[in-house]
């Protein structure tokens, strides 16, 4: 999975790496970001989750392939695969086993099969769900009644279609958890870039692939109980220095990190957050760190100071951290 610029870790970039890796088959989200990939020499098949109407002539000139999850939409794309005298044009079918997020539902089946028997212009080339508590143990019971209908939702497809339909419904966590539902492929996203398997034990061996540094603007003595930054809502308990960072909620630093919830890392140490995190800026106290001078690194996640801390502090999970990244950050790529 490469959707959301791979995790805001460069759609681009890591596209390259997986097609030098021999990978033949990613995802995104939109037609947009399929169309920049095809733009920068991305090889390989390429699904798209959510196209639009708007978007078909774009697709099918790029050669993505669509995702296709109720039968307004199918009808459509049958329509517009005729006009254009396309012929077994691949499509991916999504089917809902219990998300109720996107995909066929059950009373669905009948129609679609009808359609399916009676078009040439699309094959099939994948049937897939989505999981929705795989991190959860206690939610086993409902992932197995999702798994059990999707092994449903297999045969009544096989039943209709004379050729071979790829099958996959695990991401990440679930290939650690199910591995018995591997099918024909799965969804690789968030483990492809280290983070968000925090609470399997798997996640030691993984190394993450994206950190944020910021840089010190200034450092200033500042007085106890003297306000600081916006709503004047930062103070130092007692007589202390700052750090201003030039990294703030644009750069994809939460607010929710300010006033004390969250800590950077400048060397060895962890200097909190002190008042409200700016649009550009974030002041940190720096009061234990007498090292710190204009111009030194500071980590916001990295080797030393996992995401997850961050993402703790922000109370959401490493995906919004590393998706939140903007486009003004600059980027440092290191192909290892």
């Amino acid at each position: 999975m490469v959707k959301a610029d791979a995790y805001g870790c460069g759609g681009v970039e890591i596209s390259r790496a997986l097609n030098k890796w021999g990978v033949e088959d990613l995802g995104v989200a939109y037609t947009q970001e399929g169309v920049e990939l095809r733009q920068n020499g991305i090889k390989g098949s390429i699904m798209v989750m959510n196209p639009l109407p708007q978007d078909f002539s774009e697709l099918v000139h790029h050669h993505l392939e669509p995702e296709i999850s109720n039968l307004q939409m199918l009808t459509k794309w049958v329509d517009f695969f005729r006009q254009e005298k396309l012929v077994d044009y691949p499509i991916h079918l999504e089917v809902d086993t219990g998300m109720k997020r996107l995909g066929f539902m059950e009373d669905d089946i009948g129609e679609l099969t009808d359609i399916l028997r009676t078009t040439s212009a699309i094959k099939i080339k994948s049937l897939y769900s989505h999981l929705s508590s795989i991190p959860c143990p206690a939610d086993d019971d409902f992932t197995l009644k999702q798994l059990d209908l999707f092994d449903e939702w297999s045969e009544l497809l096989n039943a209709h279609i004379n050729y071979p339909i790829d099958r996959h419904i695990l991401n990440s966590a679930g290939i650690l958890r199910f591995p018995d539902h591997k099918y024909d492929m799965v969804r690789l996203g968030i483990g492809l870039y280290g983070v968000g398997l925090e609470s399997h034990r798997a996640q030691k061996k993984l190394k993450p692939v994206q950190f944020l540094y910021a840089s010190i603007s200034q450092v200033k003595e500042v007085k106890s109980g003297e306000s600081i930054g916006y709503d004047r809502k930062g103070k130092l308990p007692v007589d202390g220095r700052i750090a201003i960072l030039n990294i703030g909620y644009a750069d994809g630093l939460l607010r929710l990190a300010g006033n004390g919830r969250f800590s950077v890392r400048i060397g060895d140490k962890l200097c909190p957050v002190v008042g409200s995190v700016c649009m550009d800026m974030t002041m940190v106290d720096v009061s234990a760190c007498p090292e710190a001078q204009p111009g030194m690194p500071v980590e916001i996640y990295g080797e030393h100071h996992p995401v997850i801390h961050l993402a703790e502090a922000c109370e959401t999970i490493p995906y919004e951290i590393l998706t939140a990244n903007h486009q003004r950050l600059h980027r440092v790529l290191v192909d290892e």
